[in-house]
């Protein structure tokens, strides 16, 4: 499986821009490879938590590729990019709550630390 390349993504978005279509088929492949390796940077408790964040950063990118204007860049890749972090991390606010995220409770007793 090949990564999606810049150019790639651009001329695509291009081509779908053009044709007034919501997004191609290759268009959300493209998504959904880059938010799968983009998940990757980080650690799930569960495998599942990970894949409703792939999925969020792909309904992102799929409501928000026609926002990306190429008079101001021709780096689709950067834009769709971002659009995908941002969605995975609303999903990630919405799976896990604010009180539980990166909590870690360390209690010390006689010179032993007991992480929980």
């Amino acid at each position: 499986m090949e990564y999606v390349k810049n150019k790639t993504l651009y001329l695509e978005i291009i081509k779908c821009r053009d044709a007034s279509l919501t997004a191609s088929p290759e268009l959300i492949q493209m998504f959904t490879k880059i938010s799968e390796k983009y998940s990757r940077n980080f650690q799930y408790k569960y495998e599942s938590d990970r894949d409703d964040c792939i999925e969020g950063g792909v309904i992102d990118a799929w409501q928000y590729w026609t926002r990306f204007d190429p008079s101001i860049s021709t780096n689709a890749f950067a834009y769709i990019t971002q659009v995908i972090k941002n969605g995975q991390m609303k999903q990630f606010r919405k799976l896990v709550p604010p009180e539980t995220r990166g909590c870690t409770h360390v209690s010390l007793s006689h010179g032993k630390i007991y992480s929980l």
